[in-house]
């Protein structure tokens, strides 16, 4: 029975508990719809009034508004506010009203403002771009100057850096001036010094001079008494050709004989101007230089010498005939050679001297090379192998070649200019050749041809 009668107390319990929350829940039910119904009117009241702001269509169709509306630090109406008083500042008219804006506008002859903007707009990019030109301009003109500026400080630093260098120069000139000044006193006066030792001895001196003056003229006196003396027996030689002519004058002797060797020495050397080469006629002491049946002066035998000592030489024998014989004391002579005087030769015309039929001017220049190598002087040179050569009275010897013959002059009927011209050429050489043998005889001078002047000589064919 206990058990009973408590769990039918439980029961009221829970009946009572259920009942209070019911309760309770009923009374927050009625204060919380009385809440929304409030609620609802203010909410209805807030949409009418937001309607007479910005109507519904226009918060879902407008973009600006939009915006606007993300935006959560201003209101929609503060935004515009706040660009309606941007815009009227904008147009310089912030306290006009709409009407007057928009009649001002319309006095300004503006239809648009947004094409006007436009238009300011692109005039503003124009002068941007215009300014952007204007400022490159002036950055050039800017980096030029600043460039002319770096020139000219390079310029003036290089002016003051040559000034100071030419400072330094001319500070170094002046120092060896004064130096060259000081050395210049010093040797001019030692100059004075010796200038007067100088004049000191230049009278000794010319007191010593004037009495070897007198001395060397009374020397000078007895050599022009030699000299005449010299010229007269000269003189003699060459214009006496009958009795003395030069051709005869002996040069030397044989002085000893080389049998073995076919040489021999003879008594001319270095000291008489004797070289290898020259060559000598041999003559008998008893007979002299004398010609032969055909008027040559051949000797009886030739020797051309090959070794020359101070007053002796050697001579290897070239030509002797076979009833002929050389003995110690034979004379040698060579026309060209003389141990004192120098025997002057015109040599004119062409010359055959191997005798092979052929004249030639080639033959002449070995007989002007044969004068000229044996001591000879030559007086005849290309221009007195023309048409009118001269003989001096200095010359000594005439060498003429093979004498020409006259010229046969061509047939009347010849009308050949070459024929003409060449008896032209022949004649004025057969003319200048004879020519020549007559101004010899007017001056004496002794007239060689090609046979007798080598013979003289003693040519021989090598």
């Amino acid at each position: 029975m206990a058990r009973s009668g408590g769990g039918s107390s439980g029961s009221i319990w829970a009946i009572v508990l259920l009942g209070i929350a019911f309760l309770t829940s009923l009374v927050f039910a009625i204060l919380f719809y009385t809440k929304i119904e409030v609620a609802e009117q203010q909410a209805q009241s807030a949409s009418v009034e937001l309607d007479r702001y910005v109507r519904p269509s226009e918060r879902s169709g407008n973009d600006v508004i939009r915006g606007m509306l993300q935006n959560q630090s201003k209101s929609v109406v503060g935004e515009l506010m706040e660009v309606n008083s941007q815009l009227k500042g904008f147009i310089g008219l912030a306290e006009t009203p709409i009407e007057g804006i928009d009649g001002r506008m319309k006095s300004l002859e503006v239809k648009a403002l947004i094409p006007e903007i436009e238009r300011l707009r692109a005039e503003e990019q124009s002068a941007k771009e215009l300014q952007n030109e204007l400022n490159k301009k002036y950055e050039t003109a800017t980096r030029r100057a600043s460039e002319a500026e770096t020139a000219k400080n390079q310029v003036e630093n290089e002016y003051r850096n040559s000034v100071n260098k030419l400072k330094g120069q001319l500070a170094k000139l002046e120092k060896d001036y004064d130096a060259f000044q000081k050395k210049a006193d010093s040797e001019q006066k030692s100059i004075a010094s010796q200038l007067a030792k100088v004049r000191d001895q230049a009278k000794d001196e010319k007191a010593k001079f004037n009495s070897l003056e007198g001395q060397l003229k009374s020397e000078i006196e007895v050599y022009k008494q030699r000299i005449a003396r010299l010229e007269s027996q000269h003189s003699g030689r060459v214009s006496q050709e009958a009795n003395i002519d030069p051709s005869t004058l002996v040069d030397g002797k044989i002085a000893s004989i080389l049998v073995e060797q076919n040489a021999v020495y003879i008594d001319l050397g270095q000291s008489s101007h004797v070289i290898p080469g020259m060559t000598f006629e041999i003559y008998d002491p008893k007979i002299g230089v004398v010609k032969d049946n055909e008027g040559n002066y051949r000797g009886k035998a030739t020797i051309e010498v090959i070794n020359v000592f101070e007053t002796t030489s050697v001579a290897r024998v070239v030509r002797i005939p076979d009833n002929e014989q050389i003995f110690t004391g034979d004379l040698i002579a060579n026309l060209i050679y003389d141990p004192e005087l120098k025997f002057k030769f015109f040599v004119y015309g062409e010359f055959d001297l191997d005798k092979i039929g052929q004249l030639s001017v080639t033959d002449r220049r070995r007989v002007e090379n044969m004068i000229l190598k044996w001591g000879g002087m030559l007086v005849s040179d290309a221009k007195q192998q023309g048409d009118n050569p001269k003989l001096t009275y200095d010359v000594d010897f005439l060498i003429l070649g093979q004498e020409p013959e006259f010229p046969q002059a061509p047939a009347e009927d010849e009308v050949d200019p070459t024929a003409i011209e060449r008896h032209a050429k022949a004649m004025k050489r057969y003319e200048a050749y004879f020519g020549l043998v007559k101004q010899a005889k007017e001056l004496s001078i002794p007239i060689l041809n090609q046979n007798r002047f080598l013979s003289m000589v003693g040519y021989y064919k090598r």
